[in-house]
């Protein structure tokens, strides 16, 4: 199946049942530390995404033992629907603006969920937000010097989180982990290909969730990058409050 890049994904046709999606992750040995054990951020998700109700697939099954294949591996629900940006070019773009509403209120019920500790799904162990940031650059730098590839500019970042801690760790209130999808945007949501408007029927991929800021969750960012002037403010009247303040950005 088309636009993954990290799990492979394929559809299973069984005889006498439903098709089911079998998602493969990559060998342990080809794992980068910043993007580990993805796949089973997205078995952790599911129980926490079940507000999105039928939007999101439903896991039939899943492995982490590496007897059978040597790599994680789950079985899911085939949910209907087109990738959407196989099939959003071919309406009106005024009708766009309806789409990213649909995204600004979908992002909004994942936010609304409350989490107790901060980082991946798969591994939430940092008391604050400032913290899982700072494990996920350090990882990061790990990975550049695996490859014997420059992480000076990765080092810079580290230290500008750690001159802030206070800002990023409190800006808005914010106290408590929510949780982010990580990339909710158009390659991970499913339209209705027989719906005259855009309609939004699945939402997938949620390998990359955290237990973190809201407004440092991939849908927000791209959401306030819209060039669309209407299509931006439709994301954020779904959505609801702006981040505010100096700190904000």
């Amino acid at each position: 199946m088309g636009w993954g890049s990290y799990n492979s994904s394929f559809r299973v046709e069984l005889a006498g049942a439903a098709p089911v999606v079998l998602r493969i992750a990559p060998r342990p040995e080809a794992q980068l530390r910043s993007e580990r054990n993805w796949l089973r951020s997205e078995y952790a998700a599911t129980p926490w995404l079940v507000g999105l109700g039928q939007l999101v697939p439903q896991v039939l099954g899943a492995d982490f033992t590496h007897q059978v294949i040597g790599r994680d591996y789950m079985l899911q629900t085939l949910l209907p629907g087109i990738p959407a940006p196989d099939k959003l070019p071919g309406y009106d773009r005024a009708l766009w603006p309806g789409f990213f509403a649909q995204l600004g209120a979908l992002t909004r019920r994942v936010h609304e969920v409350v989490g107790e500790s901060w980082g991946p799904l798969a591994d939430p162990v940092d008391g604050c937000w400032s913290a899982a940031i700072l494990r996920s650059l350090a990882d990061s730098i790990a990975d550049l010097a695996r490859w014997s590839l420059p992480s000076d500019d990765v080092a810079r970042l580290c230290a500008l989180v750690e001159s802030n801690t206070d800002r990023l760790d409190h800006i808005d209130g914010l106290d408590e982990p929510r949780l982010l999808h990580g990339d909710l945007w158009t390659a991970n949501i499913l339209l209705d290909p027989l719906a005259d408007k855009p309609t939004v029927v699945g939402v997938v991929d949620s390998e990359r969730s955290w237990w973190g800021d809201p407004f440092a969750d991939w849908a927000i960012y791209r959401g306030d990058a819209r060039a669309v002037a209407a299509e931006r403010d439709a994301f954020w009247s779904a959505y609801g409050d702006r981040p505010q303040g100096p700190d904000a950005d």
